[in-house]
């Protein structure tokens, strides 16, 4: 539904305000300001429908034209260069009527009738501006989806006309703007009657396409009418926030959007990091197992080596060649001791699986030579009185052993 909503407010070098750069951003184009020596460029905002100029008869300018002589006829810093009136236009409306209706209140706010049959004209600037059209966003501070994934678009049906109209009117004897101000253009009692004036033009096209029309009086008027008639006080009208704090709340709403769709997309990557990590772990653990099946466990050295080697067989043959007889599971390189010891190197070691137990010795202090009773760790497990790769015994006609070692 239509709503009445007419506000005028002035355009003043004391608010730092400059009529060209209005001018620019409302029709959404480049002008160049000859007073600051700048250009001021708003031809990639969105959202213009129509715009153009009103002119007294005979008058040919462009925006850029007009504007500026505004800005070289206003001597004083605090000059007031215009003013804009901003009217709300019907939602039902189709751009084509929006600017027929354009037009017409342009005519209304350009010409001034005055008591003694005279009409002043002021060159007017109309522009018309289609509403605007951002995501939908829940209480939540959430872009709201479609079926398909994309975000909703919605719509605040705010279509509005910006009408800029010079302070001055025209002076036709002197081809510029005239020295005196119209006074009574700046009082209320002067936007009240236009604003009437202006609903009378706009009810007259709803009538025709058979809408509802809309009461352009103050609150306080209908009110007071609704109070007589039916005893009921009307609600307040809502305070209308303007440009700035609608700004601020709807790039809050956007930041806090935006905020937690980066959040939700961190969450997914470092989900789907997990995932990736799982999966390794569950194949590495997998082939583990395969490996632990195909390589047999390896048993105690010495244990295998007692159960399977005869004593007698122990003493005429090589130990090398028992234990590769022996032990058919163990790979022979880490049981092989070197055939032959020289004075310069020290026998090697068996090598030991981290997962075999560690033997026990048959004496304690193995480390050292603790008499003819002692035995290496190749004299266990056979029981053999003489080991010919003993390092530490040597036999009772006391001859040198061969790997070298004496007492």
């Amino acid at each position: 539904m239509a709503i009445a909503f007419v506000r005028a407010r002035p355009l003043s070098r004391a608010k730092g305000q400059s009529i060209v750069a209005c001018a620019a951003y409302r029709a959404c184009e480049q002008l160049h300001d000859e007073y600051y020596g700048k250009d001021h460029d708003y031809s990639k905002k969105s959202g213009h429908v129509a715009g153009g100029l009103v002119l007294p008869e005979g008058v040919t300018k462009t925006r850029e034209e007009l504007w500026n002589l505004v800005e070289e006829f206003e001597k004083r810093c605090d000059a007031r260069l215009g003013k804009e009136i901003l009217v709300a236009h019907p939602k039902e409306f189709t751009d084509e009527d929006n600017i027929i209706l354009a037009q017409g209140i342009a005519k209304i706010l350009a010409e001034e009738h005055k008591p003694d049959g005279t009409v002043d004209h002021y060159p007017l600037q109309w522009d018309l501006h289609g509403p605007h059209i951002e995501s939908v966003i829940d209480e939540e501070g959430n872009f709201v989806l479609d079926e398909k994934g994309t975000k909703k678009l919605q719509s605040n049906d705010n279509n509005h006309g910006h009408y800029m109209v010079s302070e001055r009117p025209w002076d036709f004897e002197t081809g510029t703007f005239s020295k005196k101000k119209d006074r009574n253009r700046n009082t209320k009692e002067w936007i009240a009657t236009k604003k009437l004036e202006i609903g009378e033009l706009m009810n007259s096209m709803l009538r025709a396409k058979g809408l509802p029309e809309v009461d352009f009086r103050s609150w306080e008027e209908r009110n007071a009418e609704s109070v007589a008639k039916t005893g009921k006080e009307l609600d307040r009208p809502q305070v209308h926030q303007g440009p700035a704090k609608t700004n601020k709340e709807r790039k809050r709403r956007r930041k806090l959007a935006r905020k937690k769709m980066d959040i939700d997309n961190e969450i997914k990557l470092a989900e789907a990091e997990l995932k990736k990590m799982n999966i390794k772990a569950k194949a590495k653990n997998k082939s583990a197992r395969k490996t632990n099946n195909q390589v047999p466990v390896v048993g105690n050295l010495y244990e295998d080596i007692s159960k399977n080697v005869d004593a007698n067989l122990a003493k005429k043959q090589d130990v090398t060649t028992v234990v590769a007889k022996s032990s058919s599971r163990l790979p022979q390189q880490s049981v092989l001791p070197p055939s032959k010891y020289t004075k310069s190197e020290k026998p090697q070691q068996p090598v030991r699986r981290i997962s075999d137990p560690m033997p026990k010795p048959a004496r304690q202090h193995m480390h050292s030579n603790s008499g003819p009773d002692h035995k290496c760790l190749f004299c266990i497990p056979d029981g053999s009185d003489r080991c010919k790769f003993c390092k530490f015994r040597e036999d009772e006609l006391g001859e040198e052993h061969k790997s070298g070692y004496s007492r």
